[in-house]
């Protein structure tokens, strides 16, 4: 059977599926670690960090930080922050149930 095209809804499946692990770790673990009872609030740049960790040797793919539609299907409600092009403050993930 030759190749098919993927399927819209089968994009965010494919995604998960091709996600390093450590992504979602590193993920599970700033949420877990940063989780005040609301809401779990953490820096991009200290998510980033902790994945290259997990990666070693292996290149961080900036598109495997767009994890907000895999934890939005898990019942999270994401917000992605960054500032605009006259703003200034470090890019951030507010996690809430």
């Amino acid at each position: 059977m030759p190749v098919q095209p993927l399927k819209p809804s089968q994009v965010e499946k494919k995604k998960h599926e091709t996600l390093p692990d450590a992504v979602i770790e590193a993920f599970n673990e700033m949420i877990a670690s940063q989780w005040d009872g609301r809401r779990s609030s953490f820096k991009l740049k200290q998510v980033r960090a902790l994945i290259q960790s997990k990666l070693g040797d292996k290149k961080l793919e900036d598109s495997w930080l767009d994890v907000e539609p895999i934890y939005e299907k898990a019942g999270w409600k994401v917000k992605f922050d960054s500032p605009g092009w006259d703003e200034s403050y470090d890019s951030f993930y507010v996690f809430t149930k």
